[in-house]
């Protein structure tokens, strides 16, 4: 039996929900797995003394709770048997049972993703229409959905609005109109924006419910990027920070099935009204944004508020505020921080490129896939929901490391700058500093190394021995790395300094004389 590994995210998903208030058949439903699935990972939390009732638990504490109660191994999600079938006659009886809930096409895909039904669904149609053809017919019946309870559903669209003169840029502006319908009372609120995208997203959920002045506990959106990142009818990945939003409001993101307008048809219908009503003939009237913004809360309350609508026959904003407006969860003390999220690779260099700027991670994860953070104030770096390295924010095409993200034997020489060198050679004797002090006095970018290279001389050779190597190479006028490694190889340090000791002259890097080299550009040697 073909089995797969469900991420983290999965399994908290299933708690975020069935704390929220959801049915295990509901939740099973929603990301595509068995009952018994959902039963068995809600009995581990149950087991840890976790109560639907109790305390709502965060995000972390649920990501913890993955990783300690659930053993690895089992961490896996029945994919359905296999089978090398290339026939459609042996799923007669599931097709005919499948019927009766849905349609060919989603049977189909499913015979295709948990049984690898190898057939084409012009094959499967024409299967459909010889023996299923009354069961088909029943499918095109059209059921009316029940209507939702107050203050437990919005319904979210984004439609295009029209041209609108702008004065400021002398030109015309297309604009958009986001639009948030309460399913329960048909109270609508509109924000018009000039692009759509994640943060005109983000900030108009929010001025929805500051003007309704509290939250529905469900948002039926559409298959948007800013909302759903990868449409699935029964796992879809949404927009992490559109994801964010809905937890930090206690609520939940429910898209609809792609190619299924009517199942937010309490906000589609309306976008045309919205253009008609309050948009049409008068793009050229408003002045600014701001004001175009204000005119449309006065158009949700005195317009579309007062007027009756078509299928309830009462008056919105009277449903709203006598019931609905009560039960709408409340606002949360706390203002939401936006935030965006990257997928970036970690580079060979230990820096992953988000927003532009570059930013370390530990050279460990080079070459994964990790997930970053972005807000205002902080960048943070996720690998498997668990953090692993945080950032402040620096400007595009800026640089920020943090060297203890490498090897430690890599880095030795940005690590141990000319500040530390001195401090070391001051310990280790004063001919030690001398030496090292002059060295980074003439070029102290160019003899760094030279002078990390003597100070490591005393881990072999000891301190005493370096600090005589040191003096005798200042007494000869010849102090350099090369000189004081030959001193201490020959033992030269050991012969007092009266010996007049002839000195082997170093080799030096500049084969012609430092003379030639230094002197076109003005230096003393």
């Amino acid at each position: 039996m073909a089995r797969r590994k469900m991420a983290v995210r999965d399994f908290v998903e299933i708690y975020e929900q069935w704390q929220g208030g959801l049915g295990k058949k509901t939740i099973a439903r929603s990301l595509g797995i068995s009952k018994r699935t959902v039963r068995k990972y809600i009995e581990i939390a149950e087991e840890a003394g976790i109560t639907r009732s109790g305390p709502k638990l965060s995000r972390a504490d649920w990501v913890n709770l993955v990783h300690k109660k659930i053993d690895p191994h089992q961490i896996v999600k029945e994919d359905g048997s296999l089978t090398t079938a290339e026939v459609i006659r042996p799923y007669h009886n599931l097709i005919s049972e499948g019927l009766k809930e849905t349609t060919g096409k989603t049977i189909w895909d499913r015979l295709q993703r948990e049984r690898e039904l190898n057939v084409s669904y012009s094959s499967f149609k024409r299967y459909l229409r010889k023996y299923f053809w009354q069961e088909m017919m029943m499918n095109k019946v059209r059921i009316l959905r029940k209507e939702p309870p107050a203050g437990e559903e919005a319904q979210i669209d984004f439609g295009r609005l029209g041209y609108w003169f702008d004065p400021a840029f002398g030109k015309k502006r297309l604009l958009y109109a986001f639009a948030m319908a309460l399913a329960f009372s048909r109270y609508i609120f509109i924000w018009i924006v000039g692009q759509m995208d994640l943060k005109n997203w983000i900030d108009a959920h929010i001025k929805a419910f500051e003007f309704f002045d509290g939250v529905p506990a469900r948002w039926v959106t559409d298959n948007l990027k800013d909302s759903v990142i990868k449409p699935d009818l029964y796992d879809p990945k949404l927009n992490r920070t559109y994801d964010e939003l809905a937890r930090h409001y206690g609520a939940i993101i429910d898209p609809c099935r792609g190619g299924k307008p009517r199942d937010k048809a309490r906000v589609e219908r309306p976008i045309p009204y919205i253009r008609d009503s309050f948009f049409s003939g008068r793009g050229d009237s408003w002045r600014s944004l701001d004001e175009i913004r204000e005119a449309a809360m006065e158009w949700c309350i005195h317009v579309a508020g007062q007027r009756v609508h078509g299928t309830t026959r009462e008056v919105p904003i009277e449903v709203f505020r006598q019931i609905e407006q009560g039960s709408l969860k409340p606002l949360p003390e706390a203002p939401f921080e936006m935030s965006q999220w990257y997928t970036p690779i970690v580079h060979p260099d230990s820096h992953i490129l988000v927003a532009g700027a570059l930013y370390s991670v530990p050279w460990k994860y080079i070459g994964s896939e990790v997930d970053a953070r972005v807000t205002a104030k902080t960048v943070e770096i996720y690998k498997d929901e668990q953090i692993i390295k945080t950032h402040i924010p620096v400007p595009k095409g800026k640089r920020q490391t943090d060297y203890n993200d490498y090897p430690p034997e890599k880095v030795q020489f940005y690590q141990r700058d000319p500040q530390w060198c001195l401090a070391q050679a001051q310990e280790l004797g004063p001919s030690v500093y001398q030496v090292v002090e002059e060295l980074l006095r003439t070029k102290a970018f160019n003899y760094l190394r030279q002078c990390q290279g003597i100070i490591r001389m005393g881990e072999k050779y000891g301190d005493k021995r370096l600090e005589a190597a040191c003096y005798r190479a200042i007494i000869f006028d010849i102090p350099s790395y090369r000189t004081i490694k030959n001193i201490l190889k020959a033992e030269y340090d050991r012969v007092p300094p009266e010996g007049n000791v002839q000195l082997p002259l170093p080799i030096g890097g500049y084969l012609h004389g430092a003379e030639e080299i230094v002197a076109p550009y003005g230096e003393e040697v």
